[in-house]
């Protein structure tokens, strides 16, 4: 009699098993990038770049971030839809005790491109 029990049980489970198959999800689309370069005033050591890398790390979405002190610029990415402002990417610059001079966007990484002073 337990034995019946016991393989009822097994039975049971094994169909529960194969009618819970995960249905596949369809993957989400990628969103398409925006690629920023903000050319900045007053960076002269790796403190300064670290004040600002901690600024734009708060817009939404930032990333791939690059700062190099010497030729004055930071570039990132974010998604297109949440494309920052120049007014957002000015006070941002400005909380880190830094101007901006100018501010490019681009639908092309600036990586692969030569960056220009």
């Amino acid at each position: 009699m337990w034995m019946a029990g016991l393989i009822c049980f097994f039975l049971g489970m094994s169909t529960k098993a194969t009618a819970q198959v995960p249905v596949p999800v369809q993957a989400k689309k990628h969103d398409s990038l925006v690629y920023i370069k903000m050319k900045i005033n007053g960076m002269a050591c790796p403190f300064c770049a670290y004040g600002l890398e901690k600024r734009i790390k708060k817009i939404d979405g930032a990333a791939n971030l690059s700062v190099n002190i010497n030729k004055g610029y930071a570039i990132f990415s974010t998604p297109d839809n949440k494309k920052p402002t120049e007014k957002t990417l000015k006070k941002r610059v400005k909380e880190a005790g830094f101007t901006v001079e100018k501010i490019t966007y681009s639908s092309e990484s600036f990586h692969k491109k030569k960056i220009k002073k």
